[in-house]
């Protein structure tokens, strides 16, 4: 038997959610990830560095969300036959549309490549089928539809997410992994909340506001052209992410907030073509958000 030590990078992405280590093992699999019989070594919180046991022939190791997100937001790395112990690290990077995968550190075999992209493209299907299903049902019929079902049917409703709380309307439902709230969802809109603490990130509380958000775009590795713009308490900026597959482009709107703790980022992200309707929408949401601290 060999180690496996494998050290999650902190980041603000997927910051709330573990990430759950599977090793290849068709003698006795617990699941199938992408084809591929495996069984879990344990979990990997945000900056977590974690120890595994494993067998000394060619194997694959696997990182994912969850198990019903394991066909698109998953990653894996080759692990040659050896008795020396294995060491990798990585993070989850910033691709919603990928569930904001982890990914290994340093350059992607051509089949770790593939897998990404194939991995994309699934989350890709995935949520243009929601949102035909949602055409379907009469959920998102244009703008008169989208405004209607938001203010003249639903009623605001209030979701807290540890000390963060903001004010939708209840036809939002909670996104939970691993028991916790990470975020809340429609049929056309989806919302993750985010907390970036001081405490497990020394000199971040140095960070002003607008320089955060400079720190988000880089992590983001947003184009050169997207703007930083302030209202009020927080400051935001949105990216639009196009599909030349399905030619549904997705768009991410980001807020972000400075407490005497930590940074909050709010999440939003919808069909591009749903911005108009919902841009407004999102900054009104954003206004009424309130920190315990």
């Amino acid at each position: 038997m060999r180690n496996l030590i494998i050290t999650r990078n902190k980041s603000f992405v997927g910051a709330l959610a573990k990430m759950k280590v599977y090793v290849e093992a068709p003698e006795a699999p617990e699941i199938f990830i992408n084809n591929v019989p495996c069984r879990k070594l344990g979990t990997l919180k945000n900056g977590e560095t974690a120890t595994f046991s494993i067998g000394e022939h060619p194997q694959r190791i696997f990182v994912i969300a969850d198990k019903l997100s394991r066909g698109y937001c998953s990653e894996f790395a080759p692990l040659r036959a050896g008795t020396e112990d294995v060491i990798l690290s990585g993070q989850c990077r910033y691709n919603p549309l990928a569930g904001n995968a982890f990914r290994f550190d340093g350059t992607p075999t051509r089949e770790m490549e593939e897998h990404r992209r194939k991995g994309t493209g699934r989350g890709l299907i995935i949520f243009c089928i929601v949102l035909a299903v949602s055409v379907l049902l009469g959920f998102c019929v244009g703008v008169l539809g989208v405004l209607g079902s938001l203010f003249g049917e639903a009623s605001p409703e209030t979701f807290t997410i540890d000390e963060l709380s903001i004010t939708l309307t209840d036809d939002f439902e909670e996104i939970v992994e691993e028991g916790e709230v990470v975020g809340f969802s429609t049929d056309t809109v989806a919302v993750f909340v985010y907390e970036k603490e001081y405490d497990s990130n020394p000199g971040l509380e140095n960070y002003t506001l607008h320089e955060f958000g400079y720190l988000l775009l880089d992590t983001c590795e947003a184009d050169p052209s997207v703007e930083l713009k302030k209202d009020g308490d927080f400051e935001y900026f949105e990216m639009a992410l196009p599909n030349t597959q399905t030619g549904q482009d997705m768009t991410y709107f980001t807020v972000f907030f400075k407490t005497d703790t930590a940074f909050w980022i709010v999440e939003y992200y919808t069909p591009t073509e749903n911005m108009e309707d919902f841009r407004t929408l999102f900054l009104r949401w954003s206004r009424t958000v309130e920190l315990a601290d």
